[in-house]
């Protein structure tokens, strides 16, 4: 080694820093043939040597999905930000990993491998990586994406609500109305189950969902009509013969208010005991309701016949309710 200069030699698995100082008069000889010439060497040195011991560079890197700092014992790393160090040799190091919130420790991997702590003793420049992955915050649900909990923004469950009601009012022959709505459900963010906020969508047009006649009613969260005692007529019936009338002008040319409501009646051979044959006639006659009209239809001749004298040929009848 020359004046002035400084050698590392590592010879025989013992390293030393070897300095010729300037108060050498030579460059010095350092025999390295044999661990005894070493051993000799460093235990008898000129005094204008200097020897010092190798330092080793240990260096931590991180990998995986999750976060979290390494440290040494005896310090000098703190991975975080300072994950490189300088030992001198032979020096036991002791890494402790430390897994973030959320995060865990998986393992290392290069010069150490395992779970628990990584003791390296350095003989040697050294690296090693240390692992932390994402904890899991659940396994499944419908709020849950196999490892963690979807976002509040992500929509659990839909359905479609269905209302029905009276939008044109109460009166006797008012229909019954039906109306729908999509609502949503979102997901909470901080759990698998379907439980968060409720989006309710805006409802869509009234449509008729049943037809009422004039002697029914539509009530709130019914989807029928109802058949209502009151509607019914508390004047009397008329068969209408064949003319060129409406019910309306027929009940008050038989002194009454106005008609209530019209009937249409079909001849059924296979029907019998109706409810108003009885007073359209006596006979062996039976009708089958079809159906009502508004009172200020005009009835013309093809929507009625005498239902009053004899069944032969009676095919239709008309009948007017008068109030």
């Amino acid at each position: 080694v020359a004046v002035g200069e400084t050698k590392t030699i590592n010879c025989c698995g013992v390293c030393r820093k070897v300095k010729v100082t300037n108060a050498c008069a030579k460059d010095i000889f350092v025999p390295t043939r044999t661990s005894s010439e070493w051993a000799e060497f460093r235990s008898n040195k000129p005094s204008c040597v200097e020897l010092s011991s190798c330092t080793y560079t240990l260096t931590v890197s991180k990998t995986g999905s999750g976060s979290g700092t390494v440290t040494s014992s005896p310090s000098g790393i703190n991975c975080g930000s300072d994950c490189s160090e300088n030992y001198n040799e032979g020096t036991t190091v002791t890494l402790t990993a430390n897994p973030s919130s959320g995060s865990t420790f998986v393992g290392w991997s290069g010069d150490c491998s395992g779970t628990g702590s990584c003791i390296i003793t350095m003989n040697s420049n050294k690296s090693v990586t240390v692992t932390f992955n994402i904890s899991c915050e659940c396994s499944s649900g419908p709020c849950c994406d196999g490892c963690h909990y979807r976002p509040s923004t992500y929509v659990c469950n839909t359905w479609t609500e269905t209302d029905y009601g009276c939008p044109w009012g109460t009166d006797c022959g008012d229909n019954v109305g039906v109306r729908t709505r999509t609502n949503r459900r979102y997901c909470s963010g901080t759990s698998a189950s379907c439980n968060g906020a409720i989006s309710y969508g805006s409802w869509s047009s009234w449509s008729v969902a049943d037809n009422c006649s004039s002697t029914e009613r539509c009530a709130d969260n019914d989807p029928t009509c109802n058949y209502d005692s009151s509607c019914a007529s508390s004047g009397a019936a008329f068969c209408l013969n064949a003319m060129d009338i409406s019910c309306q002008t027929y009940c008050q040319w038989n002194g009454y208010s106005g008609c209530d409501y019209v009937s249409l009646y079909t001849y059924d051979s296979k029907t019998s005991n109706n409810a108003w044959r009885a007073w359209v006639y006596s006979g062996g006659c039976t009708y089958t309701y079809k159906g009502a009209v508004n009172c200020n239809t005009i009835i013309y001749d093809q929507y009625a016949s005498c239902c009053c004298i004899g069944c032969p040929g009676i095919m239709a009848a008309t009948v007017c309710h008068c109030k």
